[in-house]
């Protein structure tokens, strides 16, 4: 049997706040897994540390690496064909197409997980795609539900 639910389903559910976050709210999102690359587009300034890489619909993806965007750090001393660098080079994808300007910052953390990708101010072109533009440009996030509702069911991971 497979269980289907509605955004109102969510919506209803006591884990999920919809309140709204105050004006000058900065959101931080230190291993935040799934929420990664959606912390560009809720719409506050922000800082993200990626670590897990998923897709805007929660799935494990590795993202192909940005040779144009990897040409551009490469004088910036931070550039690599890794797994991580593609990831952080995505986010910072998904961020330009929302409208912030972005500047990573390479942290002095003891973890391989160490950049951080800062979305401070908007650009002149703030918000011109709008997320469901960004959606379909990142094939949409069909499994959004099932996987949210799957976490929601598991204890939380240690890692």
């Amino acid at each position: 049997m497979v269980e289907c639910y509605t955004s109102a389903d969510l919506l209803n559910m006591p884990q999920v706040n919809t309140a709204e976050f105050p004006k000058n709210t900065f959101v931080i999102g230190n291993h935040s897994d799934e929420l990664t690359c959606w912390i560009p587009l809720l719409g506050y300034p922000f800082m993200v540390i990626p670590c897990c890489s998923h897709s805007l619909n929660g799935d494990k993806i590795r993202y192909p690496v940005n040779r144009e965007r990897q040409a551009e750090n490469a004088t910036l001393s931070y550039s690599s064909n890794s797994r991580y660098a593609s990831l952080v080079d995505h986010v910072e994808d998904v961020a330009e197409l929302y409208g912030w300007k972005v500047e990573r910052e390479m942290l002095r953390i003891p973890s391989t997980r160490n950049a951080a990708v800062i979305g401070y101010k908007p650009s002149a072109q703030y918000m011109t795609n709008s997320i469901y533009e960004i959606l379909a440009m990142e094939g949409g996030a069909g499994r959004w539900v099932e996987n949210t509702m799957a976490l929601m069911k598991k204890p939380p991971r240690d890692h």
